[in-house]
């Protein structure tokens, strides 16, 4: 059931419109990469990931592993199919993920798994799944990978169900406490499913067989999350509901309290967040604008990490400081934090990095100079060290 072909919506009529699986990947088997017991984090992750090589490798064989021969668009749609595999099917906490297969233990290998466990969905581990399938769809799609209508829109009914009082995303659905950081997976799932183009009013189901929200609703919800997002995003020592560092910068502030250093500024910010929402903005097409967030996050997100790198230099020595120049690492560590405590200075540069990053699928056109006449003799170090052209 997970390898459905349905892959789409006929925006003429509603029904839903079937693809065609790569061949061979329709042998109700999925790839799991990451090591270790089989985890959402690392699915999501690694897709996310590995999913932007195919623009590159798409048509050629992997060169190693298990996959070894296959074509890269086969193992990113068996890695998709098995992400997809791990979703709760079911009950109230349809279209959630945990930690596992099925549910927070790992202990639910069935081919169906159905629960009103509201503990059983995690936002921390839905919002990677989010991400590698939302990569997988968009990067794959030229080569003939898909996520099933089955995997893709019962999201909706997490994404309504996880939604707290005061409009986030919660940790853990049992959770009364919402968490900012966690809020930008909201917006990864929601405008990967086109809620910020639905219409308030608007009374049709948006995924029939799949959800039963209706665009209206869906649209409120996506409503709500803004509104949220815009309202705490100044909030100061602001805390998840585990306790945990939440929000983007330590006092809310993206210039950290210090107006005048350019490098070396200080390091307040919480990367995990930065980078969660930033993907979320800019899933979907048009990409949240500032007017719409109410708040410029762009020239915030990327102010802040320029001040943030590491810029150790040492004018009698051009080499000191290399290893480390330009890396992002957090300081706001002051409780728990993502950031802090996993792969500190590492997680946070690589996210840092795609922060910067205005997009990775379908990058904006720059500029291609040619130089005129095309061969120029080279004269700062002498004529006779040869031509450039």
């Amino acid at each position: 059931e997970d390898e459905d072909l349905r892959c789409a919506y006929n925006p003429a009529d509603g029904s839903q419109i079937n693809c065609n699986r790569i061949p061979g990947t329709g042998d109700a088997r999925g790839y799991y990469v990451g090591g270790g017991a089989s985890s959402v984090y690392r699915m999501g992750m690694y897709l996310g990931g590995i999913s932007t090589v195919l623009p590159a490798l798409g048509g050629t064989p992997v060169q190693s592993g298990a996959a070894q021969g296959q074509k890269w668009e086969w193992f990113i749609q068996q890695l998709a199919d098995y992400l997809g595999a791990q979703q709760i099917d079911g009950g109230s906490q349809s279209g959630t993920w945990c930690y596992a297969d099925r549910g927070c233990s790992g202990a639910n290998p069935v081919p169906v798994f159905n629960t009103d466990d509201t503990w059983q969905a995690d936002g921390s581990t839905m919002q990677w799944a989010y991400i590698g399938l939302e990569s997988a769809a968009v990067a794959g799609e030229p080569f003939g990978v898909y996520i099933p209508n089955r995997i893709k829109y019962r999201i909706a009914n997490g994404i309504v169900s996880n939604q707290r009082a005061d409009g986030g995303a919660a940790y853990r659905t049992a959770e009364a406490g919402s968490n900012f950081q966690l809020t930008g997976g909201a917006f990864v799932a929601a405008r990967w499913m086109g809620l910020h183009t639905f219409r308030r009013g608007e009374g049709a189901v948006a995924f029939p067989g799949w959800s039963g929200y209706t665009r209206d609703r869906l649209r409120q919800s996506y409503d709500t999350y803004l509104s949220y997002a815009s309202q705490q995003w100044t909030s100061s020592q602001r805390r998840g509901s585990h306790g945990w560092v939440d929000g983007n910068w330590a006092s809310g502030d993206y210039l950290c309290g210090n107006r005048n250093t350019v490098y070396n500024a200080p390091r307040c910010g919480n990367m995990y967040s930065i980078y969660s929402h930033q993907k979320g903005y800019r899933t979907g097409t048009p990409e949240l604008t500032a007017q719409e967030l109410g708040r410029d996050w762009v020239r915030q997100f990327a102010t802040y990490v320029m001040r943030a790198q590491d810029r150790a230099l040492d004018v009698n020595n051009p080499d000191a400081g290399y290893s480390v120049f330009g890396r992002v690492y957090d300081e706001y560590c002051n409780v728990h934090s993502v950031t802090c405590a996993y792969s500190p200075g590492n997680m946070s540069a690589g996210m840092a990095g795609l922060v910067v990053t205005p997009t990775i699928f379908t990058p904006k056109p720059i500029a291609i100079a040619h130089v005129q006449p095309p061969e120029v003799t080279e004269g700062c170090a002498g004529g006779n060290n040869g031509r450039v052209t």
